[in-house]
């Protein structure tokens, strides 16, 4: 029998920050949630994996998420991942520079935190042209604290460092919406509830996808349950 999985994720986007539209591929990727920034062109982007799905550790999941080639772009390099609390839930964080593979080679450095939930992990990816990233990087540190929605898993760990967030995070009326503070946003081609079908068959085809791109599954095991998934239509 199949259920409904919705994300009860929810943001706090920054001053400045407006939404803009999720891609189909970009759907299809996990990303529920995108906004930008006009005046340094940052973007925010936000993507949840149903927590179940991943059969590996948190710390193995996150190495392999850092490994994997970012779309189109090259990788430059990656820091080391530095694991945290944040707002009372297990965190990862790493830096990414990469390149554009087009003839200006644009360089984007990149702010990736992975927030392990009792039932969906949210990966935010905050990103701006290098030559701005240092200037910028204490405020990108901040924009993950604004999560809110999320519980914690029962057997969360203990004594890790953690990042304060002076701000109170606003509270999310709908909780199948990322909401800022001024916009409800939608997972269609405009905007408005972020509700995930994660299992019925497009949703698990993404789902599956996503465990691919990340380097947890291979090529021979993708294309069998891929096949599963299409046969049961």
């Amino acid at each position: 029998m199949s259920s409904t999985f919705s994300s009860k994720a929810g943001l706090n986007v920054p001053d400045g920050f407006v939404p803009s539209t999720v891609t189909d591929d970009q759907r299809f990727r996990g990303i529920l949630f995108n906004a930008k920034r006009k005046d340094d062109d940052a973007s925010i982007s936000i993507s949840t994996v149903k927590r179940n799905v991943i059969n590996i550790d948190l710390p193995t999941y996150v190495s392999n998420i850092r490994k994997s080639k970012v779309g189109t772009f090259e990788t430059i390099k990656s820091s080391e991942i530095e694991q945290t609390t944040i707002n009372g839930l297990n965190a990862w964080r790493y830096e990414t520079e990469v390149k554009s593979d087009n003839i200006f080679g644009t360089r984007v450095s990149m702010l990736n935190t992975i927030l392990e939930g009792a039932d969906e992990v949210v990966r935010v990816v905050v990103a701006i042209k290098s030559g701005d990233y240092d200037e910028k990087k204490a405020e990108f540190m901040q924009i993950a604290n604004g999560i809110v929605g999320i519980t914690a898993p029962r057997m969360n760990e203990k004594n890790q460092p953690t990042i304060s967030n002076n701000q109170a995070p606003t509270e999310v009326g709908n909780s199948n919406s990322i909401e800022s503070k001024h916009d409800v946003i939608s997972n269609n081609t405009t905007a408005s509830s972020l509700t995930v079908q994660t299992d019925t068959a497009p949703e698990r085809l993404r789902q599956l996808n996503q465990l691919y791109k990340d380097g947890l599954i291979e090529k021979k095991e993708f294309d069998d349950k891929k096949k599963e998934i299409l046969n049961s239509l």
